[in-house]
This record gives C-alpha cells, structure tokens and sequence, in this order.
C-alpha cells in the first residue's frame, strides 16, 4: 500500500527528475514555464508585498469576474420568467427514457478518451493534467451517458458552459508530444467533448415543450445555470489548477504561460496578458458557445423532432397508427 501510495504521489505531483528539466514545451510547464511567469509580472507587485507572479493578477481578476457573475446571478434570478406551455395543446410528457445502444457506443468513446489520456499520464509522470476542465467534462459527459433523467439534464446544462474551454483549446492547441498518439488523443477528446457529445445531450432529450425535463426544459426553467457552470469554472482554475500548476509546474489549464502557438502570433508585451483577458473573455465566450449548441440542436429537432429519441417515436407511430385505425 506504501509502495503504491508513493507512486500515485510520484505520478500526480511529478517526480524530481521531471521536475529538474523542461517538459517538451515551454508551455506544458517546467522551469522555463515558471520563470516566464516570475518575469512577466509587473514590478509593482513586489512593491505592496504581493507575490511577483502572473497567478497574483488572475487571482485578482478571477475575484473580479466572479463578483460581477455573482451580481448578475442575483439580478436575473429576481426577473420574472414565464412558466412552460401547460395548455392542451402541448403533448403530454413522454415515458422516462432508458439507455440506448447510442449512449451506450458514446460512453465508450468517451471512456476510451480518458483511459488513453490515464496511460499517458501513468507513462509520462503528469497526472496533474487528468484535472484539466476539458478531462472533467469527459467524465461527466461519460457519467451522463450512462444514466438519463431530470438529474442527469440539470447536470448537462449546468456544465455546458465548459466546453468553452475545450473548444478554445481546439482554437489554439498545444497538447503534449511526448509519446506516440498524444496528438490523436488531443483532437480526439477534444472533438468529442466540444462538438458530439455536447450536440447530442441537447438534441437526445428533445425540445422543452416535448420533454419539460430534458436539457432545454431545465434551460427554460433554469437559464442562470451557464452562470452557475462558469462561476464554477472559474472556481476550479482557482482552487485547483492554479495550485496544482504552483507545486507541480505542470502547466494545468495554461495557469503559468500561455499555449506555444501564441507566442508567433503575440509580441512578448501582450503575451503576458493571456491570462488576464481570458478570464475576462471566459463568460462571454461560454454563453456565445453554449447558445450556439442549443440553437444547432434546436435546428436539428425542427427538422426531425424525433432524432435520437426512439421511444418518443415510437409512441408517435402508434398514436398514429391508432387514429388511422378509428
């Protein structure tokens, strides 16, 4: 058990012979990746006693940002909203739906994504990475598709807002090189998390007046919750990845220099600000990405307002088939 412990430590804090060189990049931590954040803090920090680092100024704009969501929050919970179509004419709710062979095949993709970046993790002694938003979101997603319910909607809607960040991740990647496969893996997840699986809870549940808790009815009743979801992003930068990237250097979630791909697109002056301005850009950002998706799906359920929803369709044909038949 000793043994054991010592090697999970090893694997999820870095080991020193990691820690006394470079990692492949700059940017994927390490004492280049360190320094990069010393130096680049302004001198005034020093000044008033505060910490010489970059983290000290995203601390500051995350209480900013959180406080000015936080004011948001409570004025849009005191406007009124009206309730959902409770007329004859809206269908009735449809029966609780099981698993599909669909969520079942998903789950699995979603699995395999995360058990690969796992052996990546357990090869290269970066364990810290696993605690990235984007490998979050995995395993809610996987926890999702492997149950459905009003629990499982509230959940979904309440972390779609994340994939904000796997989707900027897309925009501007900078996976690790180390070992044969990472870059498929990236781009993998990546596709997965921020485009399918997101796409898929929307539309699986069908529109809010077809399925009241499905994911679009809880967004109906429940529009605050990308506020809710992006204050916890938020708070998961701050509470654990800004610590992890202090005592691993493992660059989690870019906390300590930005993505390598930045640094031939801005001067060194404005690289230093990367962090500043995406946390300030964070909400924007996720609401524009989260609507985008409830629209796509919208879309798609105009369309066919039965896709990948057989047990609706199938009530459908024979209610149908019912009618014919008087």
């Amino acid at each position: 058990m000793a043994a054991f412990l010592h090697w999970f430590g090893e694997m999820l804090w870095e080991s020193p012979l990691r820690l006394a060189r470079d990692l492949p990049a700059r940017s994927c931590g390490g004492p280049a990746c360190v320094a990069f954040d010393r130096d680049s803090a302004p001198a005034w920090l020093a000044g008033i006693g505060l910490p010489p680092s970059l983290q000290t100024l995203q601390v500051a704009n995350f209480i900013y940002i959180n406080s000015a969501l936080a004011l948001l929050y409570v004025l849009v919970e005191r406007w009124p909203r009206k309730p959902l179509d409770a007329s004859s004419k809206a269908p009735p709710p449809p029966p609780p739906h099981p698993v599909t062979a669909l969520d079942r095949a998903l789950s699995c993709c979603a699995a395999a994504t995360l058990i690969w970046k796992l052996g990546y993790s357990v090869l290269g002694r970066k364990g810290a990475l696993l605690c990235n938003p984007c490998h979050v979101l995995n395993l809610v997603q996987w926890v999702a598709l492997r149950r459905r319910g009003p629990a499982t909607s509230r959940a979904m809607l309440l972390f779609l807002p994340w994939v904000c960040g796997a989707t900027v991740a897309m925009l501007a990647p900078d996976p690790e090189d180390e070992f044969a496969g990472e870059l498929a893996q990236f781009w993998a997840e990546h596709t997965l998390i921020a485009v399918v699986l997101p796409l898929y809870f929307i539309v699986r549940d069908g529109g809010a007046a077809a399925n009241p808790s499905g994911l679009l009815g809880e967004l109906h009743r429940d529009p605050l919750a990308f506020v809710r979801g992006t204050i916890y992003y938020y708070a998961q930068s701050l509470v654990v990845l800004m610590v992890l990237a202090r005592v691993t250097t493992v660059n989690t979630n870019y906390m300590l220099c930005p993505p390598a791909v930045l640094e031939s697109l801005l001067a060194p002056q404005h690289l230093r600000h990367y962090m500043v301005i995406w946390y300030g850009a964070a909400f924007p950002v996720a609401l524009l990405m989260s609507w985008h998706l409830v629209l796509w799906g919208k879309l798609l359920l105009w369309i066919r307002p039965t896709l990948f929803q057989p047990a609706r369709a199938a009530a459908i044909e024979v209610a149908a088939a019912g009618k014919k038949g008087k």
